[in-house]
């Protein structure tokens, strides 16, 4: 898999287009012989480390040595194409010996007598390649570009003695430029040393990146091939490129006090695909430096991997050093101290150019950066400003596009103007809590509040789109007792602020006339201390908006209070109810007179949860006497249903109110009743009503005799003398 990249990889590194022709690419990195690939005495090879070696054996018919090599498989080759086959040292030497390569294939091919030519590579291991191949046609007029081949064979024959051979594979190129690059890849795994090295500057090679920039000469390349760890400072003082063969080639950070790669002098360094990974590095020290006079660092397409720095960023242009980055990568890289972001910009004239994942960067004072070409990311980069910041200054110039960045600063916004890009205050809210007007209504069993806010109707659309923007809190000024489990029993242990959330109020949030309602719905009464804040986002900074004292009152529907009669003379309390319900203005009784047995008494009943610790007034009013004083009656706290009663053929009940965590709710409804004996319920218009009788006291009498009462008789009553 990876000598296939690899090949690609070096190709291209070559400016070599991969031909239409798979040819073939044959290595052991298996350590067996690949499906296909058989020697001419299998009894003579041996595979370890990537390698195949083969021990020549002699032949009976011309007391010779010989061990060939042959691919038997379809495969088909482009006239322009190479074969190459790399050994482990040099092929066989002895004298008279040689090594052929015969193709079969169509149109036909010539056998190869000897190699075109060879590469040492730098390890002083030997390629030797054939072709092209369309030098090698059996017919020289053939003009075909592909040659589709059945069998591949190296003769290696004719040799006076026993050798051995080793051999690391057989591949096909596109041009001698493509088996240039690919001499010195290690290619068959970490067991394959045949030509590992660290970094290779032309045919020569070095065991680490120090060695070889300290050789390296201005304008020369550098290629790194494998894994390397860089633990102390190395210093580019030359122009030069460094870049990566392949995806193997990962510089890990060790730890050093101070930046690792600095480039200074006024020279250009440039690093191409290259992976740093910064595992083990310093959090407090930055990776690269660039620094002092024109000096450039040049950033195309390296990935930054696993740096979590504190207060300090990865990349570092200062002291008239300038940093361009062009689609670079940062996984998993942050920085968590208060100098934010993982670039830092200390100087005019850096540039960023294309997609950059992850980006962030911090820039200083009045110092500015530009955009290159395009920018591609689909995410915005962040911009931090130093503190001391110009904020008249422009951050970003020849560049206006801002939704390709963001402001990381708290209550800050990036805007465009003048072909740049600034960084401005964020407007703030015209939101002020100490005026705001509180509207208690009770519905549905909830109690309502609303807040006008005004604000912009921009900013009213963001928290209504999203309200995390605004937080808002609830702190009761009452404890609130746990209930036992029986349901019904208040204890002695205070709610868990978990158990307490469910019934603390909740705020939404709608647009309003001239800005923003802030709507809170709760089942629970009492007095709160409200906090709130707005969060803040790209467009507006973060206020405190203080905190205010709401009340919020109980309302009947939320104790479901309701009103029974005698069903019989058994005083058995029918089921039937009389409920208070909303009409969209107060709650009131679905019916205001009852009728009931003589004497004619009802029952006042409530539910409600222990723990919200109601209590119930109401008055008594008597009937038929003037100017009387109402009495004024409270049910126990925390009932869950009153059962005394009241005669109404005596009294009217008025003014229910219901007392929750100490505030006090609206009155509410009014109780009367008819005077009767009936059991069932009378239509005055249909019935003539029995009358009932009162003494001057307004007590009610059965059997009045010789004296002067108040007859009540259809509603209406008057002065009457029984004798």
């Amino acid at each position: 898999m990876f000598k296939k990249l690899f090949l690609t990889l070096s190709l291209l590194a070559a400016g070599a287009g991969l031909a239409s022709a798979e040819g073939v690419d044959i290595t052991f990195a298996d350590n067996k012989a690949p499906e296909n690939v058989e020697f001419g005495s299998t009894t003579a090879v041996t595979f370890a480390d990537g390698h195949a070696t083969a021990t020549l054996t002699l032949q009976a018919n011309n007391n010779k040595y010989r061990n060939d090599i042959k691919y038997n498989a379809n495969f088909t080759l482009g006239a322009d194409q190479f074969i190459a086959i790399k050994f482990i040292g040099q092929k066989p030497q002895g004298q008279g010996g040689v090594m052929k390569l015969n193709i079969v294939g169509n149109p036909a091919l010539k056998e190869w007598g000897k190699p075109t030519s060879s590469i040492e590579t730098a390890a002083g291991n030997y390629i030797y390649y054939y072709g092209p191949v369309k030098n090698n046609f059996s017919d020289n007029t053939t003009t075909a570009t592909e040659v589709a081949c059945t069998k591949l064979e190296f003769k290696i024959a004719d040799y006076p003695a026993e050798e051995t051979y080793t051999v690391d594979w057989i591949k096909t190129f596109n041009s001698v430029e493509a088996i240039e690059a690919d001499r010195n890849v290690k290619d068959d795994g970490e067991d394959d040393m045949d030509d590992a090295y660290g970094v290779s500057i032309a045919n020569v090679t070095y065991d680490d990146l120090a060695k070889a920039v300290e050789a390296a000469v201005d304008g020369d390349v550098l290629v790194v091939n494998q894994p390397l760890t860089v633990s102390s400072r190395i210093t580019f003082a030359k122009n030069l490129t460094i870049k990566a063969l392949n995806e193997n080639a990962i510089i890990s950070c060790g730890s050093y006090n101070g930046s690792m790669l600095l480039v200074n002098g006024g020279k250009t360094v440039t690093f191409e695909n290259m992976v740093f990974d910064g595992t083990n590095c310093r959090t407090d020290k930055s990776l690269f430096e660039s620094t002092a006079g024109s000096t450039i660092l040049n950033l195309t397409g390296v990935t930054f991997r696993n740096f979590a720095m504190n207060n300090q960023v990865i990349i570092t242009a200062k002291s008239s050093g300038k940093t361009n980055i062009k689609d670079c990568k940062f996984e998993n890289c942050s920085n968590s101290g208060i100098s934010a972001g993982v670039v830092f910009f200390g100087t005019n004239g850096s540039t960023i150019e294309g997609n950059n994942a992850n980006l962030s960067f911090n820039i200083e004072k009045s110092v500015n950066m530009s955009v290159n070409g395009t920018l591609t990311n689909t995410e915005p980069i962040t911009i931090y400003c130093t503190e001391g910041r110009v904020y008249t200054a422009a951050i970003v110039n020849n560049y206006t596009d801002v939704s390709k960045f963001k402001a990381g600063n708290a209550g800050k916004v990036l805007v465009a103007k003048e072909g740049k890009i600034y960084m401005e205050d964020a407007p703030a809210m015209s939101m002020n809590l100490g005026n705001a007007a509180f509207e208690a209504t009770g519905n549905d069993g909830k109690t309502a509040i609303s807040m006008n806010i005004e604000c912009s109707s921009e900013l009213a659309e963001a928290v209504v789109a999203n309200s995390s923007l605004m937080t808002v809190t609830f702190n009761p000024d009452f404890t609130v007792y746990a209930v036992a489990d029986d349901g019904k029993t208040i204890t002695d242990t205070p709610m868990t602020s978990e158990e307490l959330s469910k019934y603390l109020p909740t705020a939404t949030f709608t647009a309003a006339e001239g800005g923003l309602a802030m709507n809170v719905a709760t089942t629970m009464a009492g007095r709160y201390t409200m906090k709130a804040a707005f969060n803040g986002n790209d467009t507006y900074k973060a206020v405190d908006l203080g905190e205010k004292t709401i009340t919020v009152k109980p309302t009947v529907a939320s104790v479901g209070l309701a009103i029974r009669t005698y069903a019989d003379e058994a005083k058995n309390w029918e089921a039937q109810n009389v409920p208070f319900t909303w009409d969209g203005t107060s709650f009131k009784p679905e019916k205001n007179t009852i009728y009931g047995v003589d004497p004619a008494k009802v029952q006042i009943v409530a539910t409600a949860t222990p723990w919200q610790s109601l209590t119930l007034y109401y008055k008594v009013t008597p009937k038929n006497v003037a100017n009387s004083n109402a009495l004024l009656f409270a049910a126990p706290d925390g009932f869950t249903e009153y059962k005394g009663s009241i005669d109404l053929s005596r009294y009217d009940i008025t003014d229910f109110q219901i007392e929750q965590n100490g505030v006090m709710g609206e009155p509410v409804g009014v109780i009367t009743s008819d005077v009767t004996t009936a059991v069932d319920e009378i239509d005055a218009e249909d019935a003539e009503e029995e009358a009932i009788y009162f003494d001057l006291n307004g007590i009610r009498v059965l059997e009045p005799k010789n004296g002067i009462y108040v007859k009540v008789q259809n509603n209406t009553a008057k002065i009457t003398v029984v004798d």
